[in-house]
């Protein structure tokens, strides 16, 4: 054989190891890949909820938190008479039992593998499960630290001396103290499919930190509906009197439960804790329902570090403040965006005018103007309406235009004192309705910049100067 065909033979042979080596290596490595996404779970817990008497939890990581029991009752539900006086979490309650009794590791470390059992989290362990079975059996489950990965925590129970890992969501959804069995919502209102009818809400108060004036609002029995077509809800009776928007009075009013994100701490003894900020709150909030009120005080800002709070709640982004409701001795932690009332002031909530009257229920506009008084008559229905002074007919089309602006003019804020100043004009509505009191606008300059409004003799407000001054001028050119 010449030395030109060994070469080729030889580069040959050498193809063909190389190829074998590079296909063997491929099916080891996909061999690996599929063994580690398809590992095989074992069951640590499975055991029928029916054969179950109760189960104790203790929890070692987080600080003064007690250990519980949880019981049977004579109906197969499961509860914790220490807090049986409040309202369950009953989702909490079925998602610990279902993720306890259905357990499972992905892995074993075996007992010939393990050094020191400290290593793994249980010297103190983070958290003791036992469950009593019917028979009086029991299993223990140790709950040590999470594995460098973070994929599972470690656990040891008393069925065998390996040591198991079990994903950490498995696990966490164990991992509870007895205040998560508390119910979340922490006030209840009865509604009709999921929404409450606002009318429930007779009176509401508001009181902000170092304001020394309260928000009080009351339902309004005074009916609008005749003079204008809209109905108001509610009115302001302090820190002034006003009538108030509908839509913003709806939106600080609860419109279903009022949910918590946490429960924080509870029992009598914990409002008293300066960390929650009750003795000085940020807010208070009351609603009357029923001739019931019940009082939201909301306290501190919840202090985060890292996104973790001291009960180990994880607050990211939003703002969170403790809240409790007066009488009921339970601290919620809830963020700033639940609510409403934080940021909350009463220029929001008056309306931007008074009132709009609707000229075909109208009887007589007065204005009074430089000492004297210009009456306008109205008559008519509809679009057949006719306005006159005296024996003199005003075109229609012209007289709503002058009407719309006189009507509307835009309230800046309220007053709490009756204005005093110059007087520059007055309007009185009457209507034709027979037992409606007529309505009194008058319009002062109190100074250089400012002009208030005086509504009725009892609602006060600084209204916008310039348009004052624009509606003054409509009027005397439309008198003339």
């Amino acid at each position: 054989m010449d030395k030109k065909k060994s070469i080729i033979i030889l580069s040959i042979i050498f193809l063909v190891l190389l190829s074998g080596i590079f296909i063997l290596n491929m099916i080891d490595t996909e061999g690996s890949e599929t063994s580690s996404l398809e590992e095989a779970t074992t069951k640590i817990v499975d055991i029928d909820k029916a054969d179950v008497s109760l189960i104790s939890v203790i929890n070692k990581q987080e600080k003064n938190a007690p250990s519980f029991i949880m019981k049977k009752d004579d109906d197969g539900n499961f509860g914790i008479d220490s807090i049986s006086s409040f309202e369950k979490n009953q989702d909490k309650y079925t998602t610990f039992l279902e993720s306890l009794l259905s357990l499972s590791s992905y892995k074993e470390v075996p007992e010939s593998a393990i050094d020191d059992i400290k290593d793994f989290g249980f010297a103190p362990s983070k958290y003791d499960i036992s469950i009593t079975y019917k028979d009086g059996k029991n299993l223990d489950i140790n709950i040590g630290k999470i594995a460098i990965d973070n994929s599972g925590y470690y656990v040891k129970t008393s069925d065998s001396d390996d040591i198991k890992l079990v994903r950490s969501k498995d696990i966490e959804a164990v991992m509870v103290d007895e205040k998560d069995f508390i119910s979340d919502i922490f006030l209840k209102y009865p509604s009709k499919d999921g929404n409450i009818d606002p009318s429930i809400f007779t009176k509401i108060f508001i009181k902000l930190k170092g304001q020394k004036d309260i928000i009080n609002i009351e339902s309004n029995k005074q009916s609008l509906e005749y003079k204008s077509g809209e109905k108001i809800n509610y009115i302001l009776t302090s820190p002034y009197n006003s009538f108030l928007e509908n839509t913003a009075v709806q939106f600080i009013l609860p419109n279903g439960d009022l949910k918590a994100d946490f429960v924080s701490d509870y029992g009598k003894q914990s409002l008293d804790k300066k960390e929650y900020g009750f003795k000085t709150p940020t807010l208070e909030v009351g609603f009357t329902v029923e001739g019931k009120q019940h009082t939201i005080v909301i306290g501190s800002k919840v202090e985060s570090n890292q996104g973790l709070d001291d009960h180990g709640h994880l607050h990211l982004e939003e703002e969170f403040y403790y809240v409790m409701i007066l009488g009921t001795n339970i601290v919620y932690e809830v963020r700033s965006s639940r609510l409403p009332w934080i940021d909350l002031s009463v220029k929001d909530l008056i309306k931007k005018n008074i009132f709009i009257p609707s000229l075909d229920k109208i009887s007589n506009i007065n204005f009074g103007i430089d000492g004297k008084d210009y009456d306008f008559k109205i008559e008519g229905e509809s679009d057949n309406i006719s306005v006159y002074i005296g024996d003199r007919k005003f075109d229609l089309n012209q007289f709503d235009e002058f009407f719309k602006e006189i009507a509307f003019i835009p309230i800046i804020s309220g007053l709490v004192k009756k204005p005093e100043g110059k007087l520059l004009v007055s309007i009185k509505y009457s209507y034709r309705k027979e037992g409606v009191l007529p309505d009194t606008i008058k319009l002062y300059q109190v100074n250089d910049r400012d002009v208030s409004m005086i509504f009725n003799d009892k609602m006060f407000f600084t209204v916008d100067r310039d348009y004052v001054k624009k509606v003054i001028d409509s009027l005397k050119t439309f008198i003339k």
